[in-house]
């Protein structure tokens, strides 16, 4: 059972205007709940003097105005004043965001925008991740791309994109030839309607293709004999237009074989 949260009776008649997400705020556990959702997004700007201007004069938290003014300029301090203040999360969430914004101040902005993406990977939210990962991919190090295109093919397979996922997975191998990466391209490749991937397999250098038939050739000859008989049972069903069936198969599938590349993911994010 999640914890009860005493909330103050103050609400304010004109509502702050949060720019960065274009968000009205009435109350201060509406500013909380802001906060704490977006401590991977958290900027000086967004602890300003008209926020704290609008704390005291729309909800007249007057003794909470008095420690924001002693910590102005301390971004990481005024939020944790402000959750704090609200009693909008335990004492162990407390340090854990106390933790986070300290790591989050130490890292470059560049780091920033990989947390961001990751948090968002991490959290379900594939769309946005996959946003932040193709603005990272115009900045990022050389040495930085092969994780950002596989975590891009990884939201794009988790939303059942399967032919997105394999480009962005194929991209990946190609800088540093990571056999998970290629495995994790070969799933997509399988789940993909296959006029949608001819053109990708087209495209494989003598290199990858030898790969290709090494990699079905150990999968034929070892334990990964039954995923491969499950694999086929799935791809039955859609040739049988069996749709639901094959979602259905699809998604435990999908589900067992996350286990073996999320800590790829999670190494490499």
């Amino acid at each position: 059972m999640g914890r009860l949260i005493l909330c103050h009776p103050n609400k304010a008649e004109k509502p702050y205007f949060m720019k960065s997400m274009s968000l009205n705020l009435y109350t201060i556990e509406e500013l909380c709940y802001y906060l704490y959702d977006n401590l991977y997004f958290i900027e000086e700007s967004m602890i300003s003097d008209e926020l704290i201007d609008w704390i005291d004069k729309e909800l007249k938290l007057t003794d909470l105005v008095q420690q924001l003014n002693k910590n102005r300029g301390n971004v990481k301090s005024l939020i944790m004043i402000i959750l704090k203040y609200a009693g909008y999360i335990s004492d162990r969430d407390m340090e854990e965001t106390n933790k986070l914004l300290t790591e989050m101040d130490q890292k470059s902005d560049w780091e920033k925008s990989l947390a961001r993406a990751t948090h968002y990977l991490q959290n379900k939210k594939y769309v946005e991740a996959i946003l932040e990962y193709k603005k990272l991919y115009g900045f990022c190090e050389y040495g930085q791309r092969e994780k950002v295109l596989n975590n891009i093919g990884v939201a794009y397979a988790k939303m059942f994109y399967f032919r997105e996922a394999a480009r962005y997975f194929k991209q990946a191998y190609e800088f540093g030839n990571n056999q998970d990466i290629y495995k994790q391209f070969l799933y997509a490749v399988a789940m993909a309607p296959k006029e949608e991937t001819e053109d990708i397999k087209e495209a494989l250098d003598l290199d990858c293709e030898e790969a290709l038939k090494k990699d079905l050739a150990m999968i034929e000859s070892s334990e990964c004999n039954i995923k491969l008989d499950q694999l086929n049972e799935v791809l039955d069903y859609k040739k049988e237009n069996q749709i639901a069936q094959y979602y259905k198969g699809l998604e435990s599938l999908l589900a067992d074989w996350k286990e073996e590349y999320i800590s790829f993911n999670n190494i490499n994010s």
